[in-house]
């Protein structure tokens, strides 16, 4: 039983290792890559499947009260340079940016994004090992 649950939580991450699907598209291009962002008026060409991607990432840009929204995936670190599952803002030249990263297949269509298996493996770490103790 304890091995079965350990297997299941191993498992469960073994995704990130292959790739993640991620939504590609533009605000200025799409409304429905905007926030609030609306999935079903994206079509298939808006998702992209990449056996190098890292993360998946949404940068939202203001400048002089404009916004826009894009989302894609990356294979370079440096895009999520810190940390992978989280956000940066950054002001320049009077443009405000803020890059968020994620490593969950399409997490990036979130407004707000975080690593769902993180949250997930917090959850379940601590009854695969109380079940040791038992």
């Amino acid at each position: 039983m304890q091995s079965s649950i350990l297997l299941l939580s191993i498992l469960g991450c073994i995704y990130i290792v292959y790739g993640l699907e991620c939504y590609d598209c533009d605000s200025s291009t799409n409304s429905a890559c905007g926030d609030p962002f609306n999935a079903s008026g994206l079509n298939g060409d808006n998702k992209c499947d990449e056996d190098t991607f890292i993360a998946c990432v949404k940068v939202k840009m203001e400048r002089n009260g404009i916004f826009s929204i894009s989302r894609s995936g990356t294979n370079i670190s440096d895009v999520c340079s810190g940390d992978v599952n989280g956000c940066q803002s950054q002001n320049l030249n009077g443009a405000t940016s803020s890059t968020c990263c994620c490593t969950t297949n399409l997490c990036n269509g979130a407004s707000s994004l975080q690593n769902l298996s993180v949250i997930s493996m917090v959850i379940i770490l601590p009854i695969v090992l109380a079940y040791q103790w038992i």
